[in-house]
């Protein structure tokens, strides 16, 4: 189905996807029955869960048109050069978010601004860092 265009995004979303996935559930079951919290959480695991289930098929379909030894060899490199990035940039955000919503006078926002500062810091390494190795290559690639 994506192979022939977005075929890399599979292996760049694959560890975004988990780690939502993980920390969906987490509060899913945290949560209490009947709050608004919780149905936030539900739609956000079936969403997630679907996605999962696409990465999944995909994944099978690639593994037995293409071989295991490749599709691992390929999942392994996208994961490390986008799917860490990737993973950082999604982590970040909701925690700017979280800081930037919590009142100025809460206990927390101190929580909220270090997770922040150490997201955002991670993100701009890892995405630096993927940004530099593409860079590389492409000027690798002009002088062959």
């Amino acid at each position: 189905m994506f192979e022939g265009h977005f075929g890399w995004i599979i292996g760049a979303a694959m560890l975004p996807v988990f780690l939502w996935l993980i920390i969906t559930a987490r509060g899913f079951l945290r949560s209490e029955r009947g709050t608004p919290a919780r149905r936030r959480y539900g739609i956000a695991l079936c969403i997630l869960g679907a996605v999962g289930v696409l990465i999944a098929i995909q994944l099978i379909v690639r593994t037995v048109r293409w071989g295991i030894g490749l599709v691992i060899e390929e999942s392994i490199l996208l994961t490390l050069f986008l799917g860490f990035p990737l993973t950082a940039v999604s982590i970040f955000f909701p925690a700017l978010i979280r800081y930037k919503r919590s009142p100025k006078d809460a206990p927390e926002r101190q929580h909220h601004k270090r997770t922040f500062i150490i997201s955002g810091i991670i993100a701009a390494i890892l995405t630096a860092a993927a940004v530099t190795l593409f860079i590389i290559a492409a000027i690798g690639i002009a002088h062959m």
